[in-house]
């Protein structure tokens, strides 16, 4: 399923209010906008050498990185990281399907996600996490998205939530397999491409 990138034009604030336990974002040594989304999915920005480390020291065992193919983390022993090049003026549902595989399964456990700052494409992600997984409505999946940053420049995003069957998506999540993540070849940024990854 392909949503088609709307207008890049800015419009009205994002809603605020949610009775829903929104995670907060906090800086870390090499790490900026890091937090929990649930015991076993952490969200952030680009981690440089040390920001590694503090994801090592927090038991992180995959590295989802969004950004462009030209990217590689270089993560630690025990750690592997894993590329899906997104294009936040045109987003994929099955990229977002390969995130929730790959996050359900218990062997990637726990998950780091991030791009550069850990606003935009990441708040997406999580957001489609928070309606399919645990049952949030779009607006409260919004909610958090705008407190992590999110640049409300991007319309194609809160479109793509308010647009996103989570029921359809749980049937198809409960009728695959786990995504492996085996070394696949690597796309560019913004094209369909495979999971690519690597392990240390």
């Amino acid at each position: 399923m392909l949503l088609a990138a709307g207008s890049c034009s800015p419009r009205k604030p994002l809603p605020a209010a949610t009775t829903q336990p929104v995670a907060t974002a906090q800086d870390l040594p090499g790490l900026r906008n890091f937090a929990w989304v649930t015991p076993f999915l952490a969200r952030g920005g680009q981690p440089n050498p040390t920001g590694i480390a503090q994801l090592q020291q927090r038991g992180i065992k995959t590295v989802i990185d969004l950004r462009g193919g030209g990217h590689h983390d270089d993560v630690l022993p025990g750690m592997k990281s894993v590329q899906i090049p997104t294009n936040i003026s045109k987003p994929e549902m099955k990229q977002v399907v390969q995130f929730l595989k790959l996050v359900r399964d218990p062997v990637n456990r726990p998950v780091f996600i991030h791009d550069d700052i850990g606003g935009d494409r990441v708040g997406l992600y999580v957001a489609a996490y928070r309606m399919v997984e645990q049952g949030w409505s779009q607006h409260d999946a919004v909610v958090e998205l705008n407190r992590f940053g999110f640049n409300n420049y991007w319309v194609t995003v809160p479109d793509f939530l308010y647009h996103l069957d989570a029921a359809s998506v749980r049937r198809e999540l409960s009728s695959t397999a786990p995504t492996s993540t085996a070394p696949a070849s690597q796309g560019s940024a913004g094209a369909s491409a495979p999971i690519s990854s690597s392990v240390r």
